[in-house]
């Protein structure tokens, strides 16, 4: 997992076996980074409160988060990474 700028937002950028993702790096519940959190194939724990979210999609597997984490679509192009906002 990595984080990078873009339009002034941090986007946590996850490779996982099935491909690259994009979410914002702050969880939705409580604003805690979720690029200190673990991730386990394609679920990333948030380390603040354990909310465990879908990197695909962003989805709420296990709460307390109630909302889906904001996620961005990605391609992969000359080796490149795009993600739009």
């Amino acid at each position: 997992m990595k984080v990078v700028k873009a339009l002034g937002r941090e986007i946590l950028l996850i490779r996982t076996g099935t491909g690259v993702y994009a979410l914002d790096d702050f969880c939705i519940h409580n604003g805690c980074r979720l690029e200190h959190g673990r991730l386990d194939g394609e679920r990333l724990r948030c380390p603040c409160h354990s909310s465990v979210f879908d990197v695909k999609t962003g989805e709420v597997v296990d709460g307390p988060a109630t909302l889906p984490q904001p996620a961005y679509t990605v391609s992969i192009r000359n080796g490149e990474i795009f993600f739009s906002l």
